[in-house]
């Protein structure tokens, strides 16, 4: 209770009576601790500070969410399938992510075009080189591949595919190995001791995703068939 001989005056009435009734309600209910005064961080249910709390705080603020659920593709490899996760909400760490994070690098244009930012839309849908490759497998499959600028466009187009369930898994598994490979390439013009060749891309995306999927099939599948067009495929 708030005694007026706390005051340096007594309340006038009026305003200040109702002032004073107002702030009693506000304060009534409140009790204080007997305890001394400590830091807690607010980030953490311990109270305790932790790297972990603060980075995933910094990345919720600075890098977009996707709400949609993790995409498991049984054909290829973990590795691959971590990587595809990360390429959907955006958590690798291309030269753009890096420098919201405060890191300081000394550029973050893409090392595959140096044409434009490096954030992972950029490097694995907007890139020259990825639009060669998306170009290269539309015709491998025979099917139409529109352009696509980001992960949003490429699911909700995946998603309206007519393909039987197990076609459809090994051409999700195509599309995760092909940014697996342009992940590697970055990776390798950027850190490697010689310049990877850009032409043997696609040939590789071919062989190592015949070679992952018709080791995790239940059918075998036929390299020649595989290399001529992979949905004419019966499984």
């Amino acid at each position: 209770m708030i005694r007026c001989a706390s005051f340096r005056r007594n309340p006038r009435g009026g305003v200040e009576e109702e002032q004073l009734h107002v702030l009693v309600e506000l304060v009534g209910s409140i009790s204080l601790s007997p305890s001394n005064d400590r830091w807690a961080w607010l980030l953490g249910s311990s109270g305790e500070f932790s790297v972990h709390s603060a980075r995933t705080f910094i990345d919720d603020i600075l890098l977009p969410f996707v709400g949609d659920v993790t995409r498991w593709v049984k054909v290829v490899p973990i590795k691959v399938n971590i990587l595809a996760w990360k390429v959907c909400l955006d958590k690798l760490p291309t030269r753009l992510n890096l420098s919201l994070r405060g890191i300081d690098i000394p550029s973050i244009i893409c090392p595959n075009c140096g044409l434009a930012g490096e954030s992972c839309s950029h490097l694995f849908y907007s890139c020259n080189l990825a639009r060669t490759l998306w170009r290269k497998i539309a015709r491998w499959w025979e099917i139409d591949i529109p352009d696509f600028s980001c992960y949003e466009e490429w699911i909700a187009w995946f998603k309206t595919t007519r393909f039987s369930k197990a076609q459809k898994e090994m051409l999700e598994g195509v599309f995760y190995v092909m940014w697996w490979m342009i992940w590697k390439f970055r990776n390798q013009v950027l850190f490697g001791s010689s310049h990877p060749r850009m032409e043997l891309l696609f040939d590789d995306i071919v062989s190592y995703s015949f070679t992952w999927c018709s080791n995790r099939c239940k059918n075998n599948i036929d390299w020649i068939s595989w290399m001529k067009c992979p949905k004419s495929i019966s499984l």
